[in-house]
């Protein structure tokens, strides 16, 4: 785990995110429904600056590692599906 995520968050937060291709190897394996598009969204650095701007407690947290640069390991997922017959 990168030292600068572990300024905000706990391993155990961390946790809960994963990458494209986790994403994509889930939907694979979902019955039901078709991929079509998983990919990056832009605007990641706007969406964080704007959050870390705002006074919630949760945002002042979040500061310390997006400060130490941990906004390099992240990103925002867009997925785009269509469910299918089950």
């Amino acid at each position: 785990m990168p030292p600068e995520m572990l300024l905000s968050w706990t391993a155990e937060d961390l946790a809960t995110l994963h990458d494209i291709q986790y994403w994509t190897d889930i939907l694979n394996a979902t019955d039901g429904v078709e991929i079509i598009s998983v990919s990056e969204m832009e605007g990641f650095d706007e969406c964080w600056n704007e959050w870390l701007s705002c006074d919630n407690e949760y945002a002042v947290g979040d500061r310390k590692s997006m400060s130490a640069g941990a906004g390099k390991y992240m990103n925002f997922i867009a997925m785009i599906l269509r469910r299918g017959k089950i």
